[in-house]
């Protein structure tokens, strides 16, 4: 299923508040003589930039934001973009690295989830923010209540990936006893891709938890 970026803001949003906050503030790489670096991880390559948020120009401790992406691009928005994305990221964490975004976003910018997903969708795994207690998601209608295997493999899945209980509803939205066969189903697929190397777990600072499909494959 598609992935809600209700909660995120792009690049373009936080430079914007960026500009509010601090009006002679700039956004430069950090290092302008070598603005960006090739890395290769077993065998594959990626292109790395460092990018830095001056508040002011002489501004002493900027806000420093990474971002690499793969080459080649396997997404239409990065494919033949990859440093220009990459750059873009850069910038957005950097912002958020001097506190000029509102603190409910995640770190992460709308930009950048949208650059993980690939010939898929990406799997939804976003947590309530700010619960003091499990949600519990009504069962009705044509949502019937997951089964006690799936709850039981979940569990074992959790488990192996070093995840409990407050994990998964950090992942499902709700507590595992009231999850629903469908979202028990796509969450299931979620962690057994993440399991096999074909996804990742993303943290956000909103304590969510987003699987985003890695070059390896997809997570959906």
């Amino acid at each position: 299923m598609a992935f809600d970026l209700s909660d995120y803001v792009d690049v373009r949003q936080r430079i914007e508040m960026f500009r509010e906050k601090y009006p002679s503030g700039t956004l430069q790489p950090a290092d302008p003589n070598d603005p960006f670096k090739l890395v290769q991880v077993g065998d594959r390559w990626f292109i790395a930039y460092t990018a830095c948020a001056y508040r002011t120009p002489d501004d002493p401790r900027p806000g420093i934001g990474c971002a690499w992406e793969p080459i080649p691009g396997r997404t239409p928005y990065t494919k033949d973009s990859e440093l220009m994305n990459a750059e873009t990221s850069a910038w957005g964490r950097a912002i958020h690295a001097v506190l000029a975004v509102d603190r409910n976003t995640p770190i992460a910018s709308a930009d950048e989830v949208r650059n993980r997903q690939s010939d898929g969708d990406v799997v939804q795994l976003k947590a309530v923010q700010n619960r003091p207690k499990p949600v519990v998601r009504p069962i009705g209608g044509s949502e019937r209540e997951a089964t006690p295997k799936q709850q039981a493999f979940l569990r074992s899945l959790a488990t192996r990936l070093e995840l409990g209980d407050q994990d998964l509803m950090k992942i499902m939205g709700c507590d595992i006893e009231a999850v629903t066969m469908s979202v028990a189903k796509q969450t299931i697929d979620g962690l057994l891709a993440v399991q096999n190397g074909n996804a990742e777990m993303v943290y956000g600072d909103d304590s969510s938890i987003t699987i985003v499909p890695n070059a390896n494959g997809s997570a959906t």
